[in-house]
């Protein structure tokens, strides 16, 4: 009985993927937080839907044996230091499997839209409340309004995920006309929130776009592939080394510490308190005490060295299995809000972050000895 329903919901299954996502990447896109009991509400019905979605997929045994015990791992931690945001990552990039990223994308790309257009309007009304945040811009300070999310920085960063998306879901279907008119909107919104992070961000999104679109040897472009793939390694590596070197009081990283608006110090000063543990930090103190701007240190701090590593890992798979097969907008998404996570904490979120959705394709489909037809082309 059970095989016979399996099979006829089978075709379905990217379907129950989406009504487990797409809920939660709406919620994102409204401003609303994991603390609200609708996004509380909207992740358990979806749990639903995605353990459908895990019963329909055909995982291998050493993948089955993977996943429980990285999901092991994740609860060890939660249960020694109560760090939960890494989990919604996990399970939806496991529960991924199969699913047609570029559809998924397209859903998610359309909800954000919805979503963040519908804040942001609500709030004009004054239907929603928003607040008001002062900034300094060419020495003169501004008022700027946040439309109902937390900070203007988080506003900006929702726009930013929409290009981001947009640039995943149409890739070369984007004439040069069309990215003059993404850089004008992007250049408007930044004017609204003055988001120093989310333009230099794009910025890096377009400098290696340009770079890809003016290359036609198939080889440069495998080099530059290359290049992207090891970005998030040498991130992830110079966020610890900055650290070291922040420790060693050189003067020359002053300058830099003042430009970041002084990440590397309350990253330094985070870890001293709490100190870098093999299973993460339960001293929490550090967070009441400074806010630490940079994915790569916060998940060495809230999960720890093993986790840690494993993260970079995975995302190493992922990007290799991009560049053997060409993918190289994928490489570029990948490789971009890798820098970002230099700079903001919010990309280890998949609801944040639905780029990361890519990871379970790199993933999975790595180890295959088949041939895979790629969705990407």
């Amino acid at each position: 009985m059970f095989g016979k329903l399996r099979s006829q919901f089978k075709p379905y299954k990217d379907w129950f993927f989406m009504a487990y996502f797409l809920p939660l990447a709406g919620c994102v896109a409204m401003g609303i937080s994991s603390d609200h009991i609708i996004y509380k509400l909207c992740f358990l019905l979806g749990l639903v839907f995605l353990a459908v979605k895990v019963w329909l997929t055909d995982y291998e045994k050493y993948e089955i044996i993977i996943m429980m015990l990285f999901i092991a791992l994740l609860g060890y931690v939660f249960f020694r230091t109560r760090e939960k945001s890494l989990i919604i990552t996990t399970i939806t990039i496991f529960g991924c499997k199969d699913v047609d990223t570029r559809r998924a994308l397209k859903y998610t790309l359309f909800v954000y839209i919805i979503g963040v257009t519908v804040r942001m309007g609500l709030s004009w009304l004054k239907i929603l409340p928003g607040k008001y945040f002062t900034a300094s811009k060419s020495g003169i300070r501004q008022i700027i309004y946040d439309f109902g999310f937390s900070n203007p920085n988080s506003a900006y960063n929702h726009i930013l995920m929409i290009s981001l998306m947009v640039v995943a879901v149409y890739k070369n279907k984007i004439k040069w006309y069309h990215y003059i008119l993404m850089s004008f909107a992007m250049v408007a919104f930044y004017n609204m929130f003055f988001s120093r992070t989310g333009i230099l961000t794009y910025i890096i999104l377009c400098v290696f776009l340009l770079m890809l679109f003016t290359v036609n040897s198939n080889k440069v472009r495998k080099v530059l592939g290359l290049l992207y793939l090891f970005i998030p390694l040498c991130i992830a590596s110079l966020s610890c080394v900055f650290l070291l070197m922040y420790r060693k009081h050189f003067a020359y990283l002053d300058n830099l510490n003042q430009y970041l608006t002084r990440r590397i110090e309350l990253s330094y000063n985070a870890v001293c308190v709490s100190g870098i543990n093999f299973f993460g930090s339960i001293d929490k103190s550090w967070k009441q005490q400074y806010y630490v701007d940079n994915a790569y240190i916060n998940l060495l701090i809230n999960f720890g060295v093993l986790i840690f590593i494993i993260c970079i890992l995975s995302y190493l798979v992922s990007a290799f299995y991009y560049w053997k097969n060409q993918e190289y907008y994928v490489l570029i998404l990948l490789a971009t809000m890798s820098i970002y996570a230099f700079m903001e904490y919010s990309p280890v979120n998949i609801t944040w972050n639905p780029i990361l959705l890519y990871i379970a394709d790199g993933i999975f489909k790595t180890y295959r000895t088949q041939n895979v037809i790629s969705h990407y082309d």
